[in-house]
């Protein structure tokens, strides 16, 4: 069963499915991977077939504007827009495909009152100024009161993988109220525990365990995958500083789409704390449908996107001071390169693993903007620390720095290895850390770290570049 939320999507949808598939692909695993943890539109599709090259048949005769409508109840039921319990019906595929995902819609959502002008011609009169943002554009992250939830049972024991340290001082305030705390050295251990919760610790490690953390949290999600029982990503200063923790509660916003049947639940508890196990122990007895909760000395909180009550001002540069730029060949890095100018900036260091002439650099030095080109993993602080003592060098300020550089690994968690998360942290999460190391005690104007809404809402595939983002809000955080 496909679901759109409109017609055109739906035929997209419905076309692109039917290009994707191969006679090699089971038709039971074609379902259930469609039909397993994706959200239900209201416009549907329902294929009854005996076979994929059959299932396909009848795909591209739906686009064509020809459907073959269900016979049976459950294709009925599903067509209908009932609720069906796809894995009661059908079971877990024996192999998840890679089929596509529910097509975007494209819409332009960004609004006109922040088009920024073009750079002027030399000669030209001064370009006016943007008008004012309005007050209710702008949105944050705000921690709130849970207020009351109803207790229920806790479970007799749990699982504790990851963070050894963090471990050992959550257990005893677990074991005083109640459940048992098994330390586990990793996913095969699982067998030995049947249908016992577990519980994933992250606490603050240096950045050279980043990737091997988390890349150990997905081997465990990957096992849990194929015996399904609840996880719950515990971190110490997630919501904080702590860069780690911040990344591991993001990853854990895919897991939770992409492994629904996990009930995966995130739980944030405040560095500081006397007894941090006290506070997870009554965490692990709610299930309020809170699926992000926030513990610290005195309070359970919950995350909600708010308002930011202040009013936005046009960035002023300094003519006589340089930026630098980082990935400032690529697409995010050239228009941000390109905003900086058009707002007077006359000088910048463009940074990335490799150089190439940008088509509006001729431009930019026409109007007599100096550009420095170099070539630097932005990872590298020696690297990045001789780029500004060239600056110094030439007696030119350094007034900010924009954080553009990144690389994605698009691909679903159950496919995700050590190796495409520590491609992803290098050039976003070490990025930040090695340009705060490199910039300390420097008078900035501007430090600014581009992300990405992944972070904060997760998204289909996308699970390692929405962790890496996350990062840069706590680097930001303590950098601020």
């Amino acid at each position: 069963c496909l679901s759109a939320a409109t017609d055109t999507a739906l035929a997209s949808l419905a076309g692109a499915v039917a290009e994707a598939l191969h006679d090699d692909m089971a038709w039971p695993d074609v379902c259930a991977t469609l039909n397993l943890g994706r959200k239900a539109f209201a416009r549907r599709c329902v294929i009854e077939a005996a076979d994929t090259a059959e299932g396909r048949d009848r795909l591209r005769a739906f686009v064509a504007g020809r459907p073959v409508l269900p016979v049976t109840p459950l294709g009925r039921a599903a067509a209908a827009g009932q609720p069906v319990d796809w894995r009661a019906e059908q079971g877990r595929p024996v192999r998840r495909l890679r089929l596509p995902p529910s097509p975007f819609e494209h819409r332009r959502y960004w609004p006109v009152h922040l088009e920024g002008p073009a750079l002027a011609e030399p000669g030209a009169p001064p370009l006016p100024e943007a008008p004012t943002i309005p007050a209710d554009f702008l949105h944050r992250l705000a921690w709130q009161p849970a207020g009351t939830a109803t207790l229920g049972p806790a479970p007799e024991q749990v699982l504790l993988f990851g963070d050894r340290g963090l471990a050992d001082r959550i257990a005893p305030g677990l074991v005083r109220a109640g459940i048992r705390a098994v330390p586990v050295d990793g996913p095969g251990d699982l067998g030995r525990h049947p249908g016992v919760p577990a519980v994933w610790l992250t606490g603050d490690l240096e950045p050279a365990g980043h990737a091997g953390h988390l890349a150990g949290l997905l081997e465990l999600v990957r096992a849990l995958a194929d015996a399904p029982r609840p996880l719950r990503i515990v971190t110490e200063g997630g919501t904080g500083e702590a860069v780690l923790p911040a990344m591991a509660l993001a990853l854990g916003r895919t897991v939770a789409i992409e492994h629904a049947d996990l009930q995966c639940r995130r739980i944030d508890l405040v560095p500081g704390q006397p007894d941090p196990g006290n506070a997870l122990a009554a965490e692990l007895r709610l299930d309020d449908g809170e699926e992000l909760v926030r513990h610290g000395p005195a309070d359970r909180e919950v995350a909600r996107v708010v308002p930011l009550p202040v009013v936005a001002k046009r960035f002023a540069v300094r003519s006589g001071a340089a930026y630098l730029v980082t990935g400032g060949f690529g697409g995010v890095g050239r228009a941000g390169a390109g905003g900086l100018v058009e707002r007077g900036a006359r000088e910048l260091v463009l940074v990335g693993r490799t150089v190439r002439e940008l088509p509006e650099a001729a431009g930019w030095r026409a109007n007599g903007v100096v550009v420095r080109s170099e070539a630097a993993d932005v990872a590298d602080v020696v690297a990045i620390g001789a780029i500004l003592r060239a600056l110094d060098a030439d007696g030119v300020p350094l007034a900010g720095v924009f954080h553009c550089a990144g690389v994605t690994a698009d691909t679903l968690l159950a496919n995700a290895g050590a190796a495409e998360i520590a491609r992803v942290l290098r050039a976003k999460t070490e990025g930040a850390l090695a340009l705060d190391r490199a910039t300390r005690g420097r008078a900035l104007d501007a430090f600014v770290l581009f992300s990405s809404i992944t972070a904060l809402c997760g998204l289909v595939g996308t699970g390692i570049y929405a962790a890496a983002n996350a990062g840069l809000s706590a680097v930001a955080r303590r950098r601020r």
